[in-house]
């Protein structure tokens, strides 16, 4: 009962799907955006959920898969907006297995597999920074680019009305 209400508030969108792609566990936050998104958890697979929220062809997201479950492997990818410019996430996929320490043998992974986790991050105040930041530079390099114009200008016109003869 505690693991499963620490994993029902973890601050990241968390599903856990077994080797076959079946839905294992799903915690609160992931079922939200999941209803906002108009996916249905319980009818969707994992390479169904992960193609829809990436927008990526399945065959892609096959592809995904097995490398998590062969190869120990994980990816990220960003996630399609389909509600709001405003809610950006990225979807990371990754094993789940018995041991996270050294001693993870990877010769054996397919064997230490548990199942496949995916967690969404909300990335959308990184992104909005990211905008914000963008938008500073490009008017500090429009005011300095105004400033140098002009200061190249008043020293040509300097050089100009300058005669070497009436020095």
């Amino acid at each position: 009962a505690l693991i499963e209400q620490v994993f029902s508030n973890l601050a990241s969108a968390t599903i856990v799907y077994d080797l076959f792609g079946r839905l294992v566990h799903i915690n609160d936050r992931m079922s939200y955006i999941l209803k906002k998104y108009e996916v249905h958890p319980y009818e969707t697979d994992a390479v169904d959920l992960a193609a829809t929220l990436a927008r990526m062809d399945t065959s892609d997201i096959r592809s995904c898969i097995r490398g998590i479950v062969i190869d120990g492997e994980t990816f990220s990818y960003p996630v399609a907006s389909l509600r709001s410019e405003e809610e950006s996430y990225l979807l990371h996929m990754r094993p789940v297995t018995r041991e996270e320490d050294e001693s993870f043998d990877r010769e054996n992974i397919p064997f230490q597999i548990l199942g496949i986790m995916f967690e969404l991050y909300d990335v959308s105040e990184f992104k909005r920074q990211v905008r914000v930041k963008e938008k500073f530079l490009t008017i500090i390099n429009y005011r300095l680019r105004n400033y140098l114009q002009g200061l190249t200008m008043a020293f040509s016109l300097t050089r100009e009305t300058t005669d070497p003869a009436q020095l």
